[in-house]
């Protein structure tokens, strides 16, 4: 009776070991596979970021360039509404 009772516990013990090394390869790819998808996960992200920077950088260098030239032609009305008021002047005279 004992030898049976011994050897039906060294049959539940390794029933149990077996499903316990199963559930551990299981999670363990479990592991890996969301380790794989959280770094496509964050690269995907950083190149959302990236691509968002570019267009940032584009809208002010075009800002920046629209600001440049509304400058440059209120510097022209100015040097030309400043030569009208010279001529004016000597008309003037």
């Amino acid at each position: 009776m004992e030898a049976s009772f011994a050897k039906a516990k060294r049959i539940r013990a390794l029933r149990t070991s077996t499903a316990l090394k199963t559930k551990l390869a299981s999670l363990e790819a479990a592991a890996n596979n969301t380790g794989g998808r959280l770094l496509e996960t964050i690269l995907l992200i950083r190149e959302e970021i990236e691509c968002k920077a570019e267009e940032r950088r584009a809208e002010e260098e075009k800002r920046h360039r629209g600001e440049v030239a509304a400058q440059e032609a209120r510097y022209l009305a100015d040097k030309a509404e400043a030569q009208e008021r010279r001529r004016e002047e000597k008309l003037e005279r």
